[in-house]
């Protein structure tokens, strides 16, 4: 399915934000080849290790992976994997403990951002995020309004990404 939405950049997380599927178009706009590294979008984040491209919500991005990241503890109190992810979150990023102690709360859906892209420059777009309940994922859609300009930039990097 995602293969289908050329001019869209989908991307699926598990609960702890682990990259379980994407498309060309994804890849190119999160700056950074998901088939290899690091595909845990907290790690990305907050620890840096491959990082995504600036966008006007990156602040709001952190507040969104913890509050997320604590619904995930709170459902799966014996993970170890996860218990692992939060670990090395609270031991590298200050930030990561800040927000967290803050107990943020966060409700998926629509977003706008702006995206400062090396390549496209910058791009206002929609970030439309439906969950996938029964196996605990996110799927997130990255479109532009018709008719702007950041339209053509996406289409000009999925046609470079394809």
């Amino acid at each position: 399915m995602l293969e289908r939405l050329p001019e869209t950049g989908a991307i699926v997380t598990d609960a702890a934000y682990d990259v379980v599927a994407w498309n060309p178009l994804a890849r190119a706009l999160l700056g950074a080849d998901l088939r290899g590294g690091t595909t845990n979008l907290a790690r990305r984040r907050f620890l840096g290790q491959e990082r995504m491209y600036e966008s006007s919500s990156t602040e709001e991005f952190g507040h969104i992976v913890v509050a997320r990241l604590r619904r995930a503890a709170d459902r799966y109190p014996h993970d170890p994997q996860l218990a692992a992810l939060l670990a090395e979150l609270r031991v590298g990023s200050e930030e990561f403990r800040q927000i967290w102690e803050a107990r943020p709360v966060h409700a998926p859906g629509h977003r706008t951002k702006t995206l400062d892209h090396p390549e496209a420059g910058a791009m206002r777009l929609n970030c439309d995020v439906l969950l996938v309940p029964e196996d605990d994922q996110e799927v997130v859609l990255m479109t532009a309004d018709p008719g702007s300009p950041a339209v053509q930039a996406l289409r000009r990097l999925a046609t470079q990404a394809a």
